[in-house]
């Protein structure tokens, strides 16, 4: 089996949740092109029915999930008193089992920036979490508040990796 990460869940859409749910409650969900992927005790079911082989099993498009398939999936806490709806509901808490990760205080995301992206220049570096952590600090303003909780330690990664990448700009 594989693992499969979901990075930004709170951004998907209902009509891709009810994908997901296809997918990680039943063990089955149809492809765009056609082919459908089954649980693994359903196609050896209908392998036998059918009295076929596993390459002719995938040219009709049916495809075994494998018993040890998993999904992580990463996502931001739910915002509150917002126009947009929450992402963490009824259907979405039967689909995962949810582990609350506390924020990271300022050494502790500094650290994990430095040893993840060592390349980047070190004071660039240090002006971004100075920067993202004056913003953190400063709540009352709704518009600083909404930047600043976009500004989580995996966008700061990927800054700091662009940061890497294009040094000069």
């Amino acid at each position: 089996g594989n693992l499969a990460i979901l990075d930004g869940l709170h951004r998907l859409n209902a009509g891709t949740m009810a994908v997901l749910q296809r997918l990680l409650q039943d063990r089955e969900l149809t492809l765009y092109d056609g082919t459908r992927l089954l649980r693994r005790d359903r196609y050896d079911y209908l392998r036998e029915q059918l009295r076929c082989s596993d390459e002719e099993m995938a040219k009709r498009g049916l495809k075994a999930i494998h018993p040890a398939f998993r999904v992580l999936a990463i996502a931001e806490p739910p915002v509150l008193n917002t126009q947009k709806p929450l992402w963490l509901n009824p259907e979405a808490l039967t689909m995962f089992m949810y582990h609350f990760m506390r924020p990271l205080n300022s050494i502790e995301e500094s650290v994990i920036l430095k040893e993840t992206v060592q390349g980047c220049n070190p004071e660039k570096l240090q002006q971004l979490l100075l920067f993202t952590q004056g913003l953190r600090k400063d709540s009352k303003n709704a518009t600083l508040a909404s930047i600043a909780s976009s500004l989580s330690t995996r966008q700061l990664l990927r800054i700091a990796k662009r940061m890497e990448q294009f040094g000069s700009e």
